[in-house]
Parts: C-alpha cells; structure tokens; sequence
C-alpha cells in the first residue's frame, strides 16, 4: 500500500477567446478569479471578466469545470447588430439548459428545453439575433451554426476586425 496521498484539484479553463488552457488547481477550497488568474501567470489589467460569459471581478468564485474568459474592449461592432436585453424564454419541459448568447457586454441567458441537442444556429434564431457578417464561438472556440452547446456556454458574435 502506498503513502502517496491524492490531492483534491478543482479544472478551470482560462484565456481569452482562441487561446484557452485548463488548469489544475490543487486544493479543496473556493477559487476567485484572482486566485485562477495568478495561477495561469495572466495578467487582467485592460481586460473584461467573464465567468462562463457573464460578467465578473476579480473577487467574484469559480467552480469545477468553468471558464474564466478575458475579453479586449471590442470598438466598431454594427449597431444593428445590438441586441436588446428579452427576458429568459420560458420553456415548459421538466429539464433545462441555460446558454448566454449576444456579443462581448452584450449578452442574455436563453432557458431551453434539454430535450434535443441546440445547434449555435438555433439558438441564436431562438435569440432573434442574425449572425451575417459575423464570426461565431462557443465559450471563445470558433464555430458554425452546426455547432451544438451545452448547458452553462456562451455562444459569442465578434464583428470582423479590420485594421491591421
């Protein structure tokens, strides 16, 4: 028998959008987003704070299996492309998922059903948001309207960046 102990580790993701890693945290305790962003040597300074797309401090707690997401200020994106906040879409099924769906300081969470698999292209008709033009990801992974989420992403249109 072995004397070797097994620490509890908690699995945060954390980065910005396209460059994410999963960290190991060893310790049975509540993480801040202060603690998770020093772990990952990441500095926050200019960045917004988003927790599973919703918006955070540097004191607001992480759980097992989240995402701590970074986002530059976004300049230029259309102002068709503003969506006005709707109230959660009732849905009457006995299981749910909850997906946060709009563009960087713009989201809302959508309730739907977890009785079939959601495409990006169905949650964002579901939204009302059309996404011409724009680039789509889940949880700051590209992706197409083929793309199915899962319950606690975030499904975000970035307007193209010219400039450069």
């Amino acid at each position: 028998m072995s004397n070797d102990t097994i620490l509890p580790s908690t699995k945060i993701n954390v980065g910005t959008p396209g460059n994410f890693r999963t960290l190991s945290l060893i310790g049975d305790k509540t993480w801040t987003v202060a603690e998770v962003l020093n772990a990952a040597e990441i500095n926050a300074e200019g960045y917004q704070i988003r927790v599973n797309g919703v918006p955070a401090t540097a004191a607001s707690t992480v759980a097992e299996g989240q995402t701590v997401m970074l986002l530059a200020p976004v300049r230029g994106n259309l102002e068709e492309a503003v969506i006005t906040p709707k109230a959660v879409v009732p849905v009457e099924a006995p299981s749910t998922i909850r997906v946060n769906v709009g563009t960087p300081g713009n989201f809302r969470t959508l309730t739907l059903s977890s009785d079939k698999p959601w495409s990006v292209a169905e949650v964002l008709n579901v939204a009302e948001i059309n996404a011409e033009g724009y680039q789509m990801r889940v949880d700051g992974v590209p992706a197409t309207g083929a793309t199915f989420v899962a319950d606690k992403q975030t499904v975000m249109l970035l307007a193209p960046v010219r400039g450069n």
